[in-house]
């Protein structure tokens, strides 16, 4: 069986200025957001699962 994994798609890692990237909408230079659009809409029509994951830290980021 295959699932396609969406995981951390948020600023720190696809804002071209990684965590100091400002604003609470993505930065999607990269072009990343839409690749993975495209790639899901693709494997939703085939009838792929689709899991996400999201991962958040404190501030201080104590656990990492």
């Amino acid at each position: 069986r295959t699932l396609y994994l969406v995981i951390d798609l948020i600023n720190d890692l696809v804002h071209p200025d990684g965590a100091n990237g400002s604003g609470s909408r993505l930065s999607d230079t990269s072009g990343c957001i839409k690749k993975s659009a495209t790639a899901l809409a693709k494997d939703r029509n085939e009838g792929v699962p689709i899991g996400y994951v999201i991962v958040g830290w404190r501030q201080d980021y104590r656990e990492w």
